[in-house]
């Protein structure tokens, strides 16, 4: 304590001397610490996620007037995705299509190839 009170000594005049005192003051700055990074938190992870105003600021909202409650239920609803999740996936969609497409266009020309190449051997067969 002694150690917490030297360290703070410069601070003197914003905190008590009373041990007691001292320590809820210490105690409200810890709070009060742990209050700023849940919001400042809350601020960068629902700008990531979401690109609506209305959403941005009720969420900031809730984390910084309930700050360990609204930041529990902030972690509840947000959206499950970033942005760039989501264009990714998008992205990803778009190529795994294409290749399908691809892929079913190959086979469509293999197919008559295919039975070419049956009625040719059956041909021989019978000219055999």
């Amino acid at each position: 304590m002694d150690a917490l009170a030297s360290f703070f000594g410069s601070f003197g005049f914003f905190f008590s001397s009373d041990p007691a005192i001292f320590t809820v003051q210490l105690g409200l700055v810890m709070v009060g610490i742990l209050v700023i990074f849940l919001v400042l938190f809350a601020t960068r992870d629902i700008l990531l996620r979401t690109d609506s105003f209305w959403i941005q600021m009720l969420c900031i909202m809730l984390v910084a007037a309930l700050p360990v409650v609204g930041f529990l239920v902030y972690l509840l609803v947000r959206p499950a995705m970033t942005l760039r999740d989501r264009k990714m996936l998008r992205m990803m969609e778009k190529i795994l299509s294409k290749s399908a497409q691809h892929q079913n266009q190959q086979q469509k020309k293999a197919v008559p190839r295919e039975q070419g190449k049956q009625q040719q051997l059956i041909a021989q067969k019978s000219d055999r």
